[in-house]
């Protein structure tokens, strides 16, 4: 089909550059793929929030986990959202921003990121450049999710919104099941899976309309005595 990658009738595997993208050790993706997409009325009694709505996955990493090409993955993805459970702080790259600035604005793509499990104000990225929806984590109950001093969700003025990050399960690889730490990981694929059941009820919207709609419509937290302390630093909320 003229796409440059040869028999990717499977996908393709940014990390290997090959046209098989099977899970090796990492289960990550596809914890992030089962709170996003699971099946509804399975035997594993795990549900996606994006209740039947398509997806696909693009592997980006190597059989390890390391990412290794993804923002070359996000433009092969070529979907109305993009979830993107991986980064680093500090990392600033025009590169990465005319990535997302191209998919955002030329192909109206929304585009989802995680902002970071260090439990600080560090500035995470893909989730905080501009356009993208920057995703934080909480609690059952609300509360800013923290694990140890040195373990919990980044809050800053780059964060949009927050969504639950721990205290579910969701798939594993070989028809399995696991329950989830913890990480803004995994607080991303919830917005993302509420990101296309809007755009399954607004197909004519905008990337950018989508992911305000999203922003807007959170209920607030600020509420909480444990998360007056990041005041503005969450998001509109949850």
């Amino acid at each position: 089909d003229f796409d440059g990658y040869v028999d990717n009738f499977r996908g393709w595997d940014f990390g290997n550059k090959d046209n098989n993208p099977d899970v090796a050790d990492s289960d990550h993706g596809t914890w992030v793929a089962g709170i996003s997409n699971a099946e509804p009325d399975n035997s594993f009694a795990v549900a996606g929030v994006g209740f039947n709505t398509k997806f696909l996955p693009v592997k980006v990493a190597t059989d390890r986990g390391h990412i290794t090409r993804g923002y070359e993955g996000v433009v092969y993805a070529g979907a109305d959202i993009i979830n993107c459970s991986w980064g680093s702080e500090g990392t600033f790259s025009q590169y990465a921003l005319d990535v997302v600035t191209y998919v955002t604005h030329n192909r109206n793509a929304l585009v989802i990121g995680a902002a970071g499990n260090s439990n600080n104000d560090g500035i995470f990225y893909p989730a905080s450049y501009t356009g993208v929806v920057s995703v934080g984590a909480v609690v059952l109950g609300d509360e800013k999710w923290t694990s140890t001093a040195t373990k919990g969700s980044n809050w800053n003025y780059y964060v949009d919104v927050v969504a639950p990050g721990s205290g579910f399960r969701t798939l594993e690889k070989n028809d399995g099941i696991t329950s989830v730490f913890g990480g803004t990981s995994f607080a991303a694929p919830v917005v993302s899976g509420i990101a296309a059941l809007v755009k399954s009820y607004y197909p004519d919207i905008s990337a950018l309309e989508l992911g305000e709609r999203i922003r807007v419509t959170t209920d607030d937290i600020y509420g909480i005595p444990a998360n007056q302390q990041y005041l503005d630093l969450l998001g509109s909320g949850r």
